[in-house]
């Protein structure tokens, strides 16, 4: 028995992450961000730009804010194809900024700069964060799919057995009707002969 069947596939388009982008710490890179720069932070709930690896590569944006315990929290969407890539537990986030102060500190195991004045500019998906303290959740992903229209099946992939073209295209053509039946039907069909008699007195399905 040959058999035809019609399926429709939804195509990851974005994911949303969210999580936290920066807590008093020393950077790998020796940045010192201290509780009082951090609190003081600009472009608070500004949408800013979203990377790929701190590369001109712009994946999407995302939006800082102020969190418990002088942090900075993140919300960002990944709108591109990077999305399939994007796996929790591996990537994390990298704040990009503009400082407006640095001070460097210099003391027996090597110098670090103490920043001040901190304007976000956007974030970096990355597995190689500054900050080891950034976490990177996955909250939502959202997909495309291929849908029907006036009965009329739109991208969908016809797999099929040893059958010649027409024999596809009239079963193809029969689903379709069927589809389009049920979308334009205000109540289902149910066919009578399926239902077991009722009794004449009491109004009950009769037992088989």
């Amino acid at each position: 028995m040959h058999k035809v069947v019609i399926e429709s596939f939804g195509v990851l388009k974005g994911k949303i992450i969210e999580g936290v982008a920066l807590t008093p710490a020393v950077s790998l890179n020796h940045n010192i961000y201290s509780a009082e720069a951090i609190d003081n932070a600009k472009n608070l709930g500004v949408t800013l730009p979203a990377n790929w690896e701190h590369t001109e590569e712009i994946v999407g944006d995302v939006i800082y804010s102020q969190g418990p315990n002088h942090s900075i929290l993140y919300k960002a969407e990944v709108k591109t194809n990077r999305a399939n890539e994007l796996k929790e537990g591996i990537h994390k986030v990298s704040i990009e900024a503009n400082v407006d102060e640095v001070v460097e500190s210099c003391n027996r195991k090597g110098c670090y700069n103490l920043v001040d004045g901190i304007t976000f500019e956007g974030i970096g998906i990355t597995i190689n964060p500054g900050v080891q303290t950034t976490t990177l959740n996955i909250i939502e992903s959202f997909q495309d799919w291929d849908v029907i229209e006036n009965g009329h099946c739109k991208n969908c992939i016809v797999k099929i057995n040893e059958e010649s073209n027409d024999e596809i295209k009239i079963k193809v053509e029969q689903l379709e009707q069927q589809v389009k039946e049920l979308i334009t039907s205000k109540e289902p069909q149910i066919d009578s002969s399926m239902l077991r008699p009722k009794c004449d007195t009491c109004g009950k399905h009769k037992k088989n």
